[in-house]
């Protein structure tokens, strides 16, 4: 597992809940648009289980503001996930 920086425009935090045999798992998820990026897909989806960071993201961040992540990176059939360690 690789540890990374993700730089972009906040675009926004949301939650979800899934269901795996009978348990519900509720994530954070953040969007982080990179313009500057040479991918065909320049929106990154970064995940957390802390859910107490949904308040600090509502009121420190507005939509395309700057923001910068301390993720982990995992690749799971030639894709990659963001996990959050810190905002920075």
């Amino acid at each position: 597992m690789a540890i990374a920086t993700v730089k972009g425009m906040f675009l926004k935090a949301f939650t979800q809940t899934k269901s795996y045999q009978g348990n519900d798992k509720t994530s954070l998820y953040v969007d982080v648009y990179q313009s500057d990026s040479e991918g065909a897909d320049k929106l990154v989806q970064v995940k957390t289980d802390d859910l107490s960071l949904y308040e600090h993201f509502a009121k420190d961040y507005d939509n395309g503001s700057l923001i910068e992540l301390k993720v982990k990176v995992n690749a799971y059939q030639n894709k990659a996930y963001f996990k959050l360690l810190e905002v920075i």
